[in-house]
């Protein structure tokens, strides 16, 4: 089995070991795993099954982790973007699109997105991009999973009156058990903070 990994992965060449290699791994799951329950979550508001996205959304990450690892060895894992699942969701739900062709769309996107690699345009446009909003992306990526959280412990609703998002029950216990979360999360990483 050692030999095999050696083989296949090159592992004595990176100066790496199986053990360092598994643990790199279970990280990646876990810091990952929120697609898990985001992605499942905003298809099943635009109409699609939870249960069929969650398992076709596994399946999918699965097939194309494993493509990267056996095809160009490089650690990466892959999943469905964000961006794409909220522009699925929009097209389905508010513009009333049909599933398939919101699929097609985000299908021929990847295609166009996979030329522009093999050409090298890619690097070119990622070059172009000033770095201040490269972050600014990050952190809109950020707030939006925060957002998505926030609406599915309860702490935010979606207010109908005033066309705004207001607090929740502040008193529930999803409310308190996400707050408990987040406190130990806040903890966690000041602790981890040189200095």
């Amino acid at each position: 089995m050692k030999n095999l990994m050696e083989r296949q992965f090159k592992l004595s060449e990176f100066r790496t070991n199986i053990k360092t290699e598994f643990l790199a791994g279970l990280t990646t799951f876990v810091t990952m795993a929120y697609v898990l329950a985001t992605v499942p979550g905003i298809l099943s508001t635009a109409g699609l099954d939870k249960q069929v996205m969650f398992t076709a959304m596994i399946l999918l990450i699965i097939l194309t982790s494993c493509a990267m690892a056996l095809y160009t060895n490089r650690p990466f894992a892959l999943a469905p973007g964000l961006g794409s699942v909220g522009i699925v969701a929009s097209m389905i739900a508010n513009e009333g699109i049909p599933a398939p062709i919101a699929a097609g769309v985000i299908f021929w996107s990847g295609i166009l997105f996979v030329l522009i690699s093999f050409l090298g345009l890619r690097e070119a446009v990622v070059r172009v991009i000033p770095v201040s909003l490269k972050h600014a992306v990050s952190a809109g990526i950020g707030l939006f999973i925060a957002l998505i959280g926030a609406k599915n412990c309860g702490l935010i609703v979606a207010n109908a009156d005033k066309n705004c998002l207001s607090f929740g029950a502040l008193t529930s216990p999803s409310v308190i058990v996400a707050m408990i979360g987040f406190v130990i999360l806040l903890i966690i990483k000041t602790r981890n903070i040189p200095g």
